[in-house]
């Protein structure tokens, strides 16, 4: 950005930047054009708060770029959990009321894929069940 002086990254205060961009282009809309005129002026007429920024190491951005994946994840699940409970709330009120919060559960999907309706779920015997409950190790309940 600024390599003719000896800075090629830097920072700058935001605060600063929109009391700056204010006093040079009141009433006027934010675009890049002003931005760039904003941080040259920013540069001659306050170097102090312009500050050297160092590019993160791979192992920072593989981790920050994890972590947002995995909240991104998280935020979908739940978007998705909340959407099940309001299909079963609406079709299948009882299967909702047994497993509520435990919906994202694998052993409830599998239970759910097995039972898709009540009156399915009428017509399964207890054997299958059970047999879905103990492979998932579930204790807490049983076929009646």
């Amino acid at each position: 950005m600024f390599i003719g002086i000896g800075l090629s990254r830097v920072c700058y205060q935001s605060e600063t930047s929109r009391s700056l961009s204010r006093s040079l282009f009141p009433r006027r809309r934010k675009d890049d054009r002003r931005d760039a005129l904003v941080l040259t002026s920013a540069l001659y007429l306050e170097p102090q708060a312009l500050r050297p920024l160092e590019a993160p190491d791979t192992d920072t951005l593989e981790w920050r770029e994890r972590h947002r994946m995995r909240e991104h994840l998280l935020r979908t699940k739940k978007s998705l959990a909340l959407k099940i409970r309001q299909h079963l709330w609406h079709y299948y009120l009882h299967f909702e009321h047994l497993f509520g919060s435990d919906l994202g559960a694998p052993y409830v999907q599998v239970l759910w894929q097995h039972m898709p309706t009540p009156e399915v779920a009428q017509h399964r015997r207890k054997n299958s069940v059970e047999k879905i409950l103990k492979a998932h190790k579930i204790q807490r309940f049983r076929a009646v």
